[in-house]
């Protein structure tokens, strides 16, 4: 029950649920002024009239691709479609790229965050682990730019073991992975 959320909490969701359950949830949380974290999956189901009540868009590159319109092949197709998630509304669109590493873009500043190496065993999961890990530095309130490399730094942990909530990383392991990521992370606008 979102109306009954402590203060301060934050809307995780996704369309892996029925859209009808989707939509009052993100009405709740913005009448509560909780932060959005919307993953557009699957893409098919996505109510793009919804986008201007998101805080924050995390398409992977296929979900982005098909949103937008966009062909997603390289950053610079990933800050296309971005913007255009900005122009219905988002208010921060982070496009997950393919090789792991992620672009968050909204109205103010443009950030990339490369990947760094990983054994890749298995990607199931690795979607929800990064929205997870956004939320909870979004609950810590920090910067964007270190919001960014802590959700992708939940993701490369998590592809690196089978299975989905079992591959989910420790605090400590994400903190790991963080410190690895931080230095590779740049604004390009």
């Amino acid at each position: 029950m979102i109306a009954k959320a402590p203060s301060g909490s934050v809307l995780v969701v996704d369309y892996e649920i029925a859209p009808f359950i989707v939509e009052p949830a993100i009405n709740a949380a913005c009448e509560r002024d909780f932060p959005v974290i919307l993953d557009p999956s699957p893409a098919d189901r996505v109510e793009q009239n919804l986008f201007s009540q998101v805080t924050y868009l995390v398409p992977d590159a296929g979900e982005a691709e098909k949103l937008s319109g966009i062909k997603i092949n390289s950053v610079d197709c990933s800050i296309q479609a971005a913007h255009h998630f900005l122009d219905r509304g988002v208010k921060n669109t982070c496009v997950k790229l393919k090789d792991g590493g992620c672009v968050l873009i909204n109205h103010e500043q443009t950030l990339h965050i490369p990947p760094v190496p990983v054994d890749v065993v298995d990607a199931t999961g690795a979607g929800d682990a990064f929205a997870g890990a956004l939320a909870v530095a979004v609950l810590e309130k920090r910067s964007l730019q270190d919001a960014a490399c802590f959700a992708t730094a939940a993701s490369h942990v998590t592809v690196t073991r089978y299975g989905s909530q079992p591959a989910y990383p420790t605090r400590s392991e994400i903190d790991a992975m963080f410190q690895r990521l931080t230095p590779q992370a740049y604004v390009l606008s």
